[in-house]
């Protein structure tokens, strides 16, 4: 399909209808698929994430997520208008941001219950921290909860991005602090927004952190539907990656104390690229499980896939004093020491994981051996380098053109094979799949049945 019949054919959508729930939509291999509310958004901000890697056309690119976005902007206003319309009216800092509303109303529905009636809820704006809103909700007969809106900015989400982990990571700082201190119930974030719902210390919690509801109260804050983990490793058997990784993170999203939410997220999150979901998943994975020693070490493969070195040896050696697999640990420090241009450091890590290795991860094992095979290649080129300039230095004593051809190409190939290996290096690592080194293949979900204590 060229570039105008594309452009036509988004040109000629109608985004004013209302939608109805679930959605149905055809897929790029032309299959109609139905999606629920929040699984039809994630899916077009997908397609916006991969637009221009997916389109040579520039043009292309920008009609398709305009197409995405206008798409999104629709599914939220249709959203908000069937579950929540009438209950936001006349509240300014949801009425000037009817898709950040969409969003609050489902992830109200989806963290409370979807059988509590919006039209029971009151919504209060009550001030504004910083790059974000704050409402109260206020539900008869329960107690009031407090509603955190921040809008993500750019690419990088810009302020509101930021403020929103930084609330994240201050409300849970706060568990166990007594009486009367804000605690965090639940939080929710997208590519453009971050949604937090918190209450009272005094409200009742079970083991596990959750709310508990009284017979008076609405409020109630329902676990992943069971079994979710198996339907989740179902299709990855099938391999529908996409549709798994959504079962995930819902899952910790309804409820931040599902570790092995966290795990899944993360190693597929990395089998199809999303570098920046794996390193959210495992965020958010640490902050519930700090001394978890699984989620620190996919916390630094996805940040060496990112290439942020520093963040990623940091947290590298967080998981080595947790304990973690000695072998995955091994493979990865020597990835970042090779990266840094410590390569006798990276062959030595090389060695010690291959003493370590006990055949669990496959693919692993095989990336290990792919480093090692490359650092010898690298080293057999700069020697063959090294003694063609020792030979032209021989063939200098009686001058021929042979000779000063054969230093000129040594010198070349000397020159030529150290940013040639880095770059190759740093391409492998940044790739998913076969292209590149497997770090996180489905053989690591086996850690989620490792019990650890969440934080209390």
């Amino acid at each position: 399909m060229d570039r105008k019949t594309r452009q036509r054919r988004y040109e000629r959508k109608d985004y004013d209808q209302m939608v109805e729930f679930p959605v149905e939509i055809v897929g790029r291999d032309g299959v109609v698929r139905r999606y629920s509310f929040e699984d039809s958004v994630r899916l077009y901000q997908r397609r916006i994430a991969s637009a221009a890697s997916r389109h040579e056309d520039q043009a292309v690119a920008e009609a398709e997520t305009l197409h995405c976005q206008r798409r999104i902007d629709q599914l939220r206003r249709s959203y908000l208008q069937r579950h929540g319309g009438e209950a936001m009216v006349g509240v300014p800092e949801l009425e000037a941001t009817p898709g950040l509303a969409g969003e609050a109303v489902a992830f109200l529905r989806r963290r409370l219950g979807e059988e509590v009636s919006l039209d029971q809820v009151r919504f209060e704006g009550i001030g504004s921290v910083d790059g974000g809103q704050v409402l109260a909700v206020h539900g008869k007969g329960a107690p009031t909860l407090l509603l955190y809106l921040f809008a993500f900015q750019g690419v990088d989400g810009g302020k509101g991005r930021e403020s929103f982990f930084r609330h994240v990571r201050l409300l849970e700082g706060s568990q166990g602090l007594g009486e009367g201190v804000e605690v965090l119930i639940g939080y929710h974030h997208a590519s453009d927004c971050g949604i937090v719902l918190t209450g009272d210390a005094e409200l009742k919690r079970d083991k596990s952190g959750r709310p508990v509801p009284t017979d008076a109260s609405p409020w109630d804050a329902p676990a992943p539907p069971p079994g979710f983990q198996s339907e989740a490793m179902a299709l990855v058997r099938r391999g529908e990656l996409e549709e798994a990784l959504l079962r995930f993170e819902r899952a910790f999203e309804r409820d931040p104390f599902q570790r092995c939410a966290y795990l899944g997220a993360c190693a597929l999150a990395d089998q199809l690229g999303r570098f920046e979901a794996a390193g959210l998943a495992a965020e958010m994975g640490g902050r519930y499980f700090p001394a978890d020693p699984a989620i620190a070490w996919h916390g630094a493969v996805a940040r060496l896939r990112l290439g942020q070195l520093d963040p990623a040896e940091l947290e590298i050696r967080r998981a080595a004093s947790l304990h973690a697999d000695p072998h995955s640990v091994a493979v990865v420090s020597a990835l970042i020491a090779v990266l840094r241009g410590r390569r006798r450091e990276g062959l030595q890590r090389l060695h010690e994981a291959a003493g370590f290795d006990q055949g669990k991860d496959p693919g692993l094992s095989l990336t290990r051996r792919r480093l090692r095979l490359a650092l010898a290649v690298r080293s057999a080129v700069l020697a063959s380098g090294g003694l063609g300039l020792f030979l032209a230095g021989l063939a200098a004593l009686q001058p021929t053109p042979g000779g000063l051809a054969l230093g000129l190409s040594s010198l070349a190939l000397l020159g030529a094979a150290g940013p040639a290996f880095n770059a190759w290096l740093r391409r492998r690592v940044a790739s998913p799949g076969r292209g590149g080194f497997g770090l996180s293949s489905a053989a690591n979900l086996g850690l989620a049945s490792t019990p650890v204590r969440p934080i209390q």
